[in-house]
């Protein structure tokens, strides 16, 4: 089945509503009976130039913590972001969370963090990302675990060297590794991990297990997850919001960050 679902994930030609034609958010259902999952930048925090300066407000902490309680604890972030980048960004609240793209798992606030095995990058590798970025103001390396990042929103007029650049350090990895491009980032990450599989491992667990799953996001890199929730039988949701791609698997939508607190909000007061 899994093998399956990733065929699905990996075929391009799958991805065909265009974002203008999205559907608006879901009705709101009974949250007891929903798994909620949520992407952070794009979808709860806007991007900034550097994302270490990315932080939440009290009041989205206090939201989160009270959708968290009223889904019974059935409340996940799912990042490419580092599990402690993840609780660095929304201190002091500890939520379940996904990081490195699925590579990282806290299944709940109290537990470790669970490391997904994945192909190491080569010190070579990462010799060239640090000539490569030397050349280039403003083009940010980012290290994450078992991978890399180049943010290039501070220095747009280097986007098609990094992506060039992150293609083919891609193809000379070969299988191993897998090329994300996002919203003015490219990362490398070892293949067969993803934010699907992390919404995957969730709803073996209490207490997402048997809920009706919901997954928020805006970047090409949710699409897995969209692909998974869809297969679930439920909810996903495009943000839509700057969004640089023709089409997405998501089947509704919110126009902007804003819109999605709002729907958050009604959502735990339902």
């Amino acid at each position: 089945m899994f093998a399956k679902r990733a065929a699905v994930r990996n075929a391009r030609t799958a991805v065909t509503t265009t974002a203008k034609n999205l559907k608006p958010a879901p009705p709101l259902g009974d949250p007891r009976r929903w798994a909620l999952f949520l992407d952070v930048d794009g979808t709860l925090l806007g991007f900034r130039d550097d994302p270490s300066a990315v932080a939440s407000s009290a009041e989205l902490n206090a939201l989160l913590s009270r959708l968290a309680e009223r889904l019974g604890g059935a409340l996940a972030l799912i990042s490419g972001r580092p599990v402690h980048d993840i609780d660095r960004v929304f201190s002091p609240l500890v939520l379940p969370a996904a990081g490195a793209h699925g590579l990282e798992l806290r299944r709940h606030p109290g537990d470790p963090v669970e490391y997904r095995e994945g192909a190491q990058l080569p010190d070579e590798t990462m010799d060239r990302l640090q000539t490569f970025v030397a050349g280039r103001p403003g083009v940010l390396l980012e290290h994450k675990p078992q991978g890399v990042a180049l943010h290039y929103r501070r220095a747009p007029v280097a986007g098609p060297a990094v992506v060039e650049t992150m293609r083919a350090i891609g193809e000379d990895l070969g299988p191993g590794f897998r090329l994300m491009e996002g919203k003015m980032v490219c990362e490398l990450m070892p293949a067969g991990r993803s934010k699907g599989k992390a919404i995957e491992d969730f709803m073996t667990v209490e207490p997402f297990a048997g809920r009706l799953p919901v997954f928020v996001g805006d970047d090409i890199t949710d699409e897995a997850g969209f692909s998974v929730v869809n297969e679930l039988g439920g909810h996903s949701i495009h943000v839509r919001e700057s969004v640089r791609q023709t089409g997405t698997l998501a089947r509704w939508s919110l126009p902007d960050i804003e819109a999605v607190y709002a729907w958050l909000a009604a959502l735990a007061d339902s």
